[in-house]
C-alpha cells in the first residue's frame, strides 16, 4: 500500500482483490497506470470502477475477486518487511493500553503502518490519531 490511508478507508478509494490462492492486494483507486508487483500495470479507477464489491475482474491473467477494503484484508495485504506489527501483537497492545473512542494517540514510526491500522480501528471517528 503506497497511498495515504486516510482517516477512514472506503470502497470508493481503496479495493481489496483476492486471489484464488488467498493473496491480497490493497489498490488505491487513481484514475492513472499504477505498477502492482503481482498484478503488473494497470489504470485501478478505470478497471475496477464498474465492479461492484463481491464481483470478480480480470487483471493480467489473473481473475480477482473484489472485497471492501477492511482491517483483516489491509493487513493481510501490508508489505511484510523485517519487523512488521500483526494482528495478535496489535490487538495486545490495543487492549493493554485501553484505546478506545475519544483517546488521542501520538504514534511515531517508519515501518508498514500495521500497528497504525489497529490504532485507527480502536479510536474510529471520535479519536485523534497523529
Amino acid at each position: 500500500m503506497r497511498g495515504h490511508l486516510g482517516l477512514f478507508v472506503t470502497s470508493t478509494e481503496w479495493a481489496v482483490l483476492v486471489e484464488e490462492s488467498g493473496k491480497n492486494y490493497a489498490v488505491e483507486l487513481v484514475d492513472r497506470q499504477l505498477k502492482i508487483k503481482g498484478l503488473g500495470v494497470f489504470n485501478p479507477l478505470q478497471t475496477l470502477s464498474e465492479v461492484p464489491v463481491g464481483g470478480r475482474v480480470v487483471v493480467g491473467q489473473k481473475e480477482l475477486l473484489r472485497l471492501p477494503p477492511r482491517l483483516p484484508e489491509l493487513s493481510k495485504s501490508m508489505v511484510r518487511r523485517a519487523q512488521t506489527i500483526g494482528s495478535k501483537d496489535a490487538g495486545f497492545l490495543v487492549a493493554r493500553l485501553g484505546l478506545g473512542p475519544n483517546d488521542t494517540v501520538l504514534e511515531a514510526g517508519v515501518g508498514s503502518a500495521g500497528l497504525s491500522l489497529y490504532v485507527q480501528r480502536a479510536l474510529g471517528a471520535s479519536g485523534v490519531h497523529l
